[in-house]
């Protein structure tokens, strides 16, 4: 029950035009009805219509205006279910490892290896996430652990004889198998 009790020169009239803005706008105009008292608005349930549109809790409807023939039902809702993906790919080229920033290019040449650059970054990272994920990693500790990784030089380094080194910290070997590194003969 809606009143203005308190202020005896209100105009009910005002109210349910209140009230009505209310439930048309958090939609609840199919199974809630306004009815006007003395003094009072009053908001009456239909019980029928809430419990139809109680079957309905959780369902949702995803429109398109892709035709048939090129997207079906299950393609549109598979793309929709891989959106958190999708959003979780952009953080990952703005703030995450790769920290792509605007860079105003003028030739539309640019811009396209630009995005296709980053656009390659993020399938490394992908595919890094997944090789290191039964490791227990995340992709940054993966890439600090692989940085422990150095060539060791042959004879003069001004020669640029490198080698991998014969033996690796427990660490690095395992981002290493996990990455499938393993540049050598002999695997660490």
């Amino acid at each position: 029950m809606c009143g203005w009790r308190r202020k005896p020169r209100a105009k009910v009239e005002t109210l349910r035009k209140q009230a009505q803005d209310w439930v048309d706008h958090y939609g609840f105009s199919a199974w809630i009805k306004l009815q006007l008292g003395e003094r009072a608005v009053s908001l009456i349930k239909d019980p029928t219509v809430e419990t139809d549109l109680a079957l309905l809790d959780g369902c949702y409807v995803l429109e398109t205006d892709l035709p048939a023939a090129v997207a079906d039902a299950r393609t549109v809702h598979a793309r929709y279910l891989s959106l958190p993906e999708i959003e979780r790919d952009f953080r990952t080229m703005k703030t995450g490892q790769l920290e792509l920033r605007p860079i105003f290019l003028r030739k539309a040449e640019r811009t396209k290896g630009h995005a296709l650059v980053t656009m390659l970054a993020l399938k490394l990272v992908r595919e890094v996430d997944r090789r290191v994920a039964p490791l227990g990693l995340t992709v940054t500790d993966a890439v600090a652990r692989l940085q422990g990784v150095r060539l060791v030089a042959l004879g003069d380094p001004e020669l640029a004889l490198w080698r991998l080194p014969d033996s690796y910290a427990p660490a690095n070997r395992k981002s290493c198998r996990s990455c499938r590194l393993c540049l050598r003969q002999s695997c660490p």
